[in-house]
């Protein structure tokens, strides 16, 4: 069966009835076969017309503040750079966006003693100065993530937004945002296998192994869901880095916030080792074009960031270009 966008069915998506059915026994589900003051809606046979975000717990009342589709919006900021956060403020209060700014973790520590255990390849004591300060950045940049799964696991926040305030997602996928996570929680629910994170911003880790982004072990990226607004789908995501711009569920907060127990990598690189390592546990979706025919996903955001900024606030996105040539 062709699918075709909520728009098409009168704000409605077509899910299958066993599935209704099934959450439906679960209580608290609403779902309806037509609009306020519509008539009912034709579906297929063996479907029912069912609001948008149906299948998950009803979001808070000021979702609709956070493009309708998240129960938060985490904006990660240094509070080194104020002039960053105010060049987003001033486009999110263009658009009514509500969101929390969360501070990079600044508190001083040594590496000697992290609030974290750091394991690496090399001795501590081996790291030049620019390598530990480095370090330190990187530490710091991975605690603020953890603090904020750890936020999630503890509002029981269903799913967030977490993005750099030197990245703005593009006016095309705020769009369609309501009606891609319906999608994407039907396949959950369908399937029975439910996502942790979605890159909106990422790069395939060894894309260059193979070509039309497939390496020799890891073949295509598998078909999550489609995606009518866009030329491509939603995939299941082969390894990958790109923690600037990334949805995440409460499912997968938790998860991840029990699995980085210690630093080993950049929080970027983190992700696409918990993939590697646990590639029938981890679930990363990611609504990117498969990076084709550019980087970074240009096609879900915009890159805020003003390149005569100091090397500090440009930091993510210099770490960014630097992984990408690893």
């Amino acid at each position: 069966m062709i699918i075709k966008s909520g728009s098409e069915y009168g704000g409605s998506l077509p899910y299958p009835f066993t599935i209704v059915a099934e959450v439906q026994s679960r209580g608290g589900l609403k779902w309806s076969t037509s609009g306020k003051n519509k008539p009912p809606t034709s579906f297929p046979a063996g479907y029912v017309g069912v609001r948008p975000g149906t299948f998950r717990d009803p979001l808070s009342s000021e979702s609709a503040n956070r493009y309708g589709a998240f129960d938060e919006m985490f904006v990660l900021t240094s509070p080194k750079c104020p002039h960053q956060l105010d060049v987003f403020k001033k486009k999110a209060d263009q658009q009514g966006l509500r969101f929390q700014t969360i501070n990079q973790y600044s508190k001083e520590f040594s590496l000697e003693s992290p609030p974290i255990p750091i394991r690496l390849d090399k001795s501590l004591n081996d790291l030049s100065h620019r390598e530990r300060v480095s370090l330190r950045r990187d530490v710091s940049y991975a605690l603020t993530h953890l603090s904020i799964w750890k936020r999630m696991v503890d509002l029981g926040l269903q799913r967030v937004l977490i993005i750099d305030d030197t990245l703005f997602i593009s006016a095309k996928l705020a769009e369609v945002l309501p009606d891609l996570f319906a999608r994407i929680d039907q396949e959950s629910v369908g399937g029975s296998l439910t996502w942790h994170v979605i890159y909106f911003r990422r790069m395939i880790m060894d894309s260059a192994a193979g070509s039309n982004n497939e390496s020799a072990w890891e073949g295509p990226e598998g078909k999550w869901t489609s995606n009518p607004s866009f030329h491509h789908p939603i995939v299941r995501a082969k390894p990958s880095y790109g923690a600037g711009a990334y949805a995440v569920s409460l499912h997968g907060a938790r998860w991840l916030y029990n699995h980085l127990t210690e630093y080993k990598v950049p929080i970027d690189n983190q992700l696409c080792l918990f993939q590697r390592e646990h590639r029938d546990e981890f679930v990363a979706l990611s609504a990117c074009g498969n990076d084709q025919p550019k980087d970074f996903c240009p096609e879900n955001v915009e890159v805020l960031l003003d390149d005569r900024d100091s090397d500090e606030c440009r930091w993510r996105r210099l770490q960014e270009r630097k992984l990408s040539k690893c």
